[in-house]
């Protein structure tokens, strides 16, 4: 991406998961800091550990995780399609979310494997807030 190229911002806002269902999280979706939406993202964080050796398909199945949410996919095709970059900003408000390997996301898609960390057309961050 070169410095003049104008990015498509896309903002997950993982919340904390509810009690009464401990592995789905809410998630405020932002897309260039205007159109909001809710979407929801199921996910069981210590399952992620038994596929740390494995980095390609321990981010598969975290791309799986979170894009199984049309709503997200949605909003992921449009920003890709707007613009030549998108940056994917993830801020984990979930403290269980914090530790897991957001790096390694991959989307599946059509046949196609999108490795964020390493694709040349999407800018990956990851916020924590600080306390």
């Amino acid at each position: 991406m070169s410095e003049t190229t104008s990015c498509t911002t896309l903002l997950l806002r993982l919340r904390p998961s509810d009690s009464e269902a401990p592995e789905v999280y809410p998630v405020e979706v932002t897309l260039d800091g205007a159109g909001t939406f809710n979407a929801l993202i199921t996910l069981k964080p210590a399952a992620f550990q038994a596929l740390e050796s494995s980095p390609w398909e321990y981010g598969r199945q975290l791309g799986q995780a979170v894009f199984t949410d049309t709503g997200l996919q949605r909003a992921l095709a449009y920003a890709r399609g707007k613009s030549e970059c998108v940056s994917l900003s993830l801020q984990l408000d979930a403290p269980d979310l914090q530790d897991l390997l957001w790096e390694r996301l991959i989307l599946v898609s059509g046949g196609e494997e999108l490795p964020f960390a390493a694709a040349a057309t999407v800018s990956l961050s990851r916020r924590i807030p600080s306390e």
